[in-house]
């Protein structure tokens, strides 16, 4: 085999370094100096001391690796046989211990975390308004049908909401248990199962959104297991058990969460693209494509029949027009003196006056919620007109509010996860309910020390400890995987980093970076890290 010119350690921390820089000057940007920008100059520089800077980290990180893979022992030998074959005794025990260390989290936020999306899901099911695809129909079905239940056994909605999040938290807590146990079959150190085991017991970002009233839990419960019957499938042949299983929790986490489906199309036309370049796995590929497209119909047909049966509303279209929103409040903030009178009346019967000066370069909720989609809609090509014109006037304010939106994402130091909102992670009991649903801390003390350290976000505050809360460190890791897999050629395994990274792309185009969206990646990574060992050994 020849010598590579350049290898994929080298062009992995180019891109890296590049992308870290880069997102320094932002932060350089929007919390020092605005006078800094992604200029020319500043990008050329930034590049080359990026592929200068690489070269030596890139040395280090190969005979990192060459250590790594020399450790026989730290990963198990997976056979050509499913791993899913599972005692349900030891597999029960291990649920029983994860929810009892989750259950301080509950009786702390007693009943439950009432927040987020709640004020808008509450209204629709208990008819103070009507329905609305804007949030996952099935979710608020679900949500409002288990805390009546509560309310109707136990006699108030206090009850009906602790229900709803201890079930929810149950169900959680046996899927982490389904996950560890499957990991313990692919990982023989019991020092690296024992940091897994740790990040998956005590890492409070789980048991938090546990007992949270917001779709993304149970879109991530389902998530997750779609990743692991997928993983396994990838590892062993694709059993009819198999297929079974990740359509049926595939098609869930599609009914809960309406961005996903655009991130399974993504995966599925990558499918295609492989089956032309690489036909040695042209049958398994094309078994995988069946599924999704069989995951996607079914969740289709569900949600439509849910929509029909609710008589629910086209939710608003807004939200998929968040990077725009930004992107013209950005160029307003920036460069309002330098815009004609005709483009500032143009903009402003899109975005009211009043409302563009809110701009937040981390949110686009302060523009997007008052966005004129009725004009939009009645002529798209006006919009869309005036909207490529400022592009083609200012291409730079356009990138730097498409990069500053989605900057906990890629940049690992990101600190304006904490600022978006005011907190990290919300705990509070929102008061849309009449007083119906109040805070009945069972252990206040508790309460206030998880409410300082994950909701206020003061554990960010910790150096190291706070990559562990940025969406940007697991990202990375799922890239770093990437370039491994194609390193060693392993390509039978590239589904599996694709299948997360697709999910990614499709939050670029969201009002912002919440922790709760990135929580079904987080989530998967150490399941796609403990596969490393075999790919390495199988080189």
């Amino acid at each position: 085999m020849k010598k590579k010119i350049i290898s994929e350690e080298y062009i992995f921390c180019v891109l890296f370094i590049f992308v870290q820089l880069v997102g320094t000057i932002l932060k350089i940007n929007t919390q020092v100096d605005n006078t800094i920008h992604m200029t020319k100059i500043n990008i050329f520089i930034t590049f080359l001391m990026s592929i200068i800077v690489a070269y030596p980290i890139s040395m280090l990180l190969k005979k990192m690796l060459l250590i790594f893979a020399g450790k026989k022992k730290t990963f198990g030998t997976v056979k050509k046989k499913s791993l899913l074959n599972i005692k349900k005794e030891q597999w029960v025990y291990i649920w029983v211990g994860v929810f009892l260390l989750w259950l301080p989290y509950f009786l702390s936020f007693y009943p439950g975390i009432f927040a987020y999306d709640i004020e808008n899901q509450w209204g629709q099911y208990f008819g103070e308004f009507g329905y609305s695809t804007y949030h996952p129909v099935i979710h608020t079905l679900l949500m409002g049908r288990l805390i009546e239940i509560g309310a109707k056994i136990f006699g108030d909605y206090n009850k009906g909401v602790a229900l709803y999040c201890l079930i929810q938290l149950f169900i959680l807590s046996g899927a982490v248990s389904y996950v560890l146990y499957y990991m313990r079959q692919l990982i023989r150190s019991k020092t690296i199962y024992f940091i897994a085991v740790l990040y998956f017991v005590l890492f409070p970002v789980w048991p938090f959104l546990g007992i949270s009233t917001t779709k993304d839990t149970y879109f991530s419960i389902f998530f997750l297991l779609s990743f692991v019957f997928l993983l396994d499938s990838c590892f062993s042949n694709v059993s009819k058990r198999n297929v079974i299983l990740i359509i049926l929790n595939l098609t869930l986490a599609l009914l809960f969460r309406n961005n996903a489906i655009y991130g399974l199309v993504l995966v599925i036309i990558f499918l295609c693209i492989f089956i032309l370049c690489n036909k040695a796995l042209r049958k398994k590929s094309l078994c995988f494509i069946g599924i999704f497209l069989v995951s996607v119909i079914m969740a289709k047909g569900i949600d439509s029949g849910l929509i029909k049966l609710t008589n629910a509303s086209e939710g608003s279209m807004a939200e998929m027009l968040s990077i725009p929103c930004q992107q013209i409040a950005r160029v307003y903030s920036e460069d309002q003196e330098e815009l004609t009178l005709e483009e500032r009346n143009e903009i402003y019967q899109y975005i009211p006056e009043d409302n563009i000066v809110n701009y937040k370069y981390q949110l686009s909720d302060p523009i997007k919620g008052y966005l004129n989609t009725e004009l939009i809609k009645k002529d798209w090509k006006r919009f869309l007109d005036l909207w490529g014109e400022l592009g083609l006037k200012y291409p730079r304010e356009y990138l730097e509010a498409t990069l500053c939106n989605t900057l906990p994402l890629w940049y690992v130091w990101d600190e304006s996860i904490v600022s978006i909102h005011g907190v990290y992670l919300e705990s509070t009991v929102k008061d849309v309910t009449d007083g119906k649903v109040v805070r009945n801390s069972k252990l206040p003390e508790v309460q206030n020390i998880f409410t300082d350290l994950f909701s206020k976000g003061y554990i960010l505050e910790f150096p190291i400890i706070k990559l562990l809360f940025v969406p940007a460190l697991y990202l990375w890791i799922i890239i770093a995987i990437s370039f491994l897999i194609i390193k060693y050629r392993k390509y039978e395994y590239l589904l599996l980093p694709i299948f997360l990274l697709a999910y990614t792309v499709t939050l670029l185009a969201g009002p912002c970076i919440l922790p709760r969206y990135c929580m079904n990646f987080m989530l998967c990574v150490p399941v796609l890290l403990a596969c490393v060992g075999k790919i390495m050994r199988e080189k």
